[in-house]
């Protein structure tokens, strides 16, 4: 039985999820410590917000109000590196930790249960999810929810922050493409670097190939479906039901090389509760997918946008049925009425 319980919620302020947050952690894991790693600008507010949810009594619950760093990397990676490690600082060294980002939630208990059933498969190992493992990047383990024993977090989180800017990485990755570079670009990604350096860290050597990135998986990460801990994310769904594992194409970069984007289910690298449970989450996440229903994710829908589309499309079509003589004066009708709702 894990005793001794570290929090880490990192990030800029969300307060719907801090307070989403909190709650699940009071009723669910009391015991646990709990450190919210934040920017300074927000510390203040972050304070305020424990009062108004009847927290700020609490001895088990530390604001760390950080600088923002003068590089903040590739994909914000040293911002991520910056926030963790204030918080590891405080950590106990004998202490199971968990990660979870500010605007993101899970079922503590639900992990808890995972780590008590799966006790032998966890010892030394990152706890991660499927949400996003990403199965057609080499080492590439998800990042946003991240567990395990504090010399596992430690290991994983570099203590120096990474060079390179977020412009370098991009000018490289495309003077890659210009010449045909074919390999993956694990190293360009935030969650492959930190997990390189992890192996590297742990004494064993990165070979580059599907097959060495799978057994490296295996070896040093076990990975939980993100319904068997009710993993949710603002970003998705406005957090209303857990994530689901994503499949489809995305070009990260201008000029970049076009991937065909999917993640591991959990059984690919070691057990899970339950393969029934896993393979109706996995045809459903395929169905909101492949259909195109994510293009309607309420955080990001644009109703302004979708009738200015759907507008446009019936304008271009109207014009086939319309005499000639009177084009000009539908144009510019239709780009006052454009104008008018963007």
């Amino acid at each position: 039985m894990v005793k001794n319980v570290f929090v880490i919620i990192h990030g800029p302020l969300e307060e719907d999820f801090l307070e989403k947050n909190l709650n699940a952690i009071h009723k669910q894991l009391s015991n646990a410590k709990v450190l919210i790693s934040t920017y300074k600008k927000d510390a203040d507010k972050i304070q305020g917000l424990l009062k108004k949810f009847n927290f700020s009594a609490r001895d088990n619950i530390q604001v760390l109000g950080c600088d923002d760093v003068f590089n903040p990397g590739f994909f914000n990676i040293n911002r991520q590196i910056n926030l963790v490690n204030a918080a590891l600082k405080v950590v106990d060294e004998n202490a199971f930790v968990i990660k979870v980002r500010m605007d993101q939630t899970i079922n503590f208990k639900s992990l808890m249960r995972m780590v008590k059933t799966f006790s032998t498969d966890v010892k030394d190992k990152l706890i991660t999810t499927n949400c996003y493992t990403r199965a057609d990047r080499w080492y590439h383990p998800s990042d946003m929810l991240l567990a395990g024993d504090y010399k596992v977090l430690r290991d994983y989180y570099p203590e120096d922050f990474f060079r390179e800017t977020h412009m370098d990485n991009i000018l490289l990755i495309r003077e890659l493409v210009k010449n045909n570079h074919e390999k993956d670009f694990y190293n360009y990604w935030p969650e492959s670097r930190l997990f390189t350096n992890f192996v590297k860290k742990r004494g064993d050597v990165i070979f580059e190939s599907n097959e060495d990135s799978l057994e490296k998986l295996k070896k040093y990460v076990f990975v939980i479906n993100s319904w068997d801990i009710s993993l949710k994310w603002k970003k998705f769904l406005k957090g209303w039901i857990p994530v689901l594992p994503y499949t489809f194409k995305m070009a990260p970069f201008k000029d970049g090389p076009e991937e065909d984007a999917y993640n591991f289910k959990a059984s690919d690298l070691n057990a899970v509760p339950s393969k029934t449970k896993e393979s109706i989450f996995i045809r459903l996440s395929k169905i909101y997918f492949k259909t195109g229903m994510y293009h309607f994710n309420p955080l990001f829908f644009s109703y302004r946008t979708f009738l200015l589309r759907v507008g446009r499309k019936v304008f271009d079509i109207s014009l086939k049925f319309i005499p000639p003589i009177f084009h000009h004066t539908l144009v510019t009708i239709g780009r006052k009425l454009y104008y008018a709702i963007k």
